[in-house]
């Protein structure tokens, strides 16, 4: 079963490895790396010429002084700088990463090690990989966007514990009797027993030429024993409140449905500009959340396939607030389906839902103008508005298309291509959600 990170710790202790916590006053520090401080980035491999936003990295220094420096000799593999929202990333495309020196050794009875880390890819991703000899030692996110985080060692342990698309902190302890994995309010143990032996050397956002990461990486820490549970909240506290990462003490699970306006099509690149990015990055601390936004989808497909959505609630039960936020209608309506259609299906999604997923909170999107709709079509999205603000059985929406700035669709600074919003339309979208969610306490304002 999942555990609560906060029946371990508590306010106290998550307080005490807050801003003022050393990483390095718990003993066994073996390496730390801090991928979001240009002091500790450089594009070559012996550290002497720095790295800014857009320039690859060739070395992360390690701050624990103990000199395992990470690095990357290739230059066709060398991650590059990423600054998004303000904050600074070290992100890799799907054929970069940084190696993990051999002098970094780690015994898999007891070790521990953390990595945070932004990804929204659906191909299977390996955050940490130790593989000097038997088993592997591996940190994975398995390969769909409502997949887990797993841990390989002599075998493949799956968690649990649904991953987040927004910036998580995840961890993985190996003790002489069990395995253990963490991720934002949620710990699962009694996994395995850890396999004897040690493993040096490796990866960080690679797995021996399989499963680079594409995704960003903020930061990774490794200690040469097996932190106590107390101990592992604290550092997961710490890096919560450095890197903004999902904390334990977060209330929400936000899913975001819809088409390719919530995929983010048309932001630049969309994993960082799409409007759930963008409401992530205005949380002042960041919740769970998921982008399922899905090009070309239907409100009628929706309402027939439920399926998925309330697995995505159920797996991440151990939040009190479970939201899935639907903002979807405007490729129906473009197929000259009716206002009446769209309604009928908009309901249907909803009590489906419901029905699946007892106490979910369900909030609603109205429909943007668009390029293609005119005529017959602008008057049903007008007809189908109307039912979301004051019909439907949402529990709250928010009124996009009421907000003056999305009013033309020829708009090329809002609208890129009359249909989906530029960087700066998603930036809209994310700060009208942003006030309905803050307004009710649902994230952090």
């Amino acid at each position: 079963m999942h555990d609560h990170l906060s029946w371990i710790s508590g306010h106290r202790v998550l307080a005490r490895g807050g801003a003022g916590f050393d990483p390095a006053s718990l003993p066994g520090l073996a390496a730390r790396y801090d991928l979001s401080d240009p002091a500790n980035l450089f594009q070559d491999g012996a550290g002497t010429i720095p790295a800014a936003t857009g320039q690859p990295v060739g070395r992360v220094s390690d701050l624990s002084g103990n000199g395992h420096h990470l690095t990357q000799a290739a230059s066709a593999s060398r991650p590059t700088i990423r600054t998004v929202a303000g904050r600074r990333s070290v992100y890799g495309s799907g054929t970069q990463w940084l190696d993990v020196p051999a002098s970094l050794s780690l015994d898999r009875r007891n070790s521990t090690l953390f990595v945070v880390h932004r990804v929204r890819s659906p191909v299977t991703t390996a955050l940490w990989h130790m593989p000097a000899g038997f088993p592997n030692y591996r940190i994975t996110l398995d390969q769909t966007d409502g997949g887990e985080l797993q841990f390989f060692h002599g075998g493949l342990l799956s968690s649990g514990i649904a991953r987040s698309h927004g910036i998580a902190a995840a961890a993985a302890v190996g003790r002489s009797g069990e395995i253990k994995l963490f991720l934002g309010r949620e710990s699962r143990g009694g996994l395995a027993a850890a396999e004897a032996g040690s493993s040096a050397g490796g990866y960080l956002g690679n797995s021996a030429g399989n499963f680079q990461i594409v995704g960003h990486l903020y930061a990774a820490l490794a200690y040469g024993r097996a932190l106590g549970d107390e101990e592992i909240a604290r550092v997961l506290a710490w890096l919560t409140a450095k890197y903004g990462a999902v904390g334990p003490e977060e209330p929400s699970f936000i899913l975001f449905e819809g088409d390719s306006i919530t995929q983010g099509v048309g932001g630049a690149p969309e994993e960082d500009y799409s409007a759930p990015a963008q409401f992530a990055a205005r949380c002042a601390r960041q919740p769970k959340w998921m982008n399922l936004g899905t090009g070309g989808d239907t409100i009628q497909n929706m309402a027939a396939n439920t399926a998925a959505t309330i697995a995505h609630l159920a797996k991440n039960a151990a939040y009190p607030n479970r939201i899935a936020r639907l903002l979807i209608g405007h490729n129906d309506l473009n197929q000259e389906r009716t206002a009446a259609q769209v309604k009928a299906d908009i309901d249907a999604w909803i009590a489906a839902v419901r029905a699946g997923h007892a106490g979910v909170i369900l909030a609603g999107c109205t429909i943007l103008p668009s390029g293609l709709l005119t005529g017959a079509k602008e008057a049903a999205r007008i007809e189908v508005n109307a039912h979301i603000r004051n019909v439907a059985d949402f529990d709250f929406a928010s009124d996009l298309a009421a907000d003056p700035r999305f009013a033309d669709p020829g708009d090329a600074a809002i609208y890129g291509d009359g249909i989906h919003p530029t960087n700066a339309g998603y930036a809209i979208v994310a700060e009208l959600e942003h006030a309905a969610f803050a307004a009710r306490g649902y994230v952090a304002a």
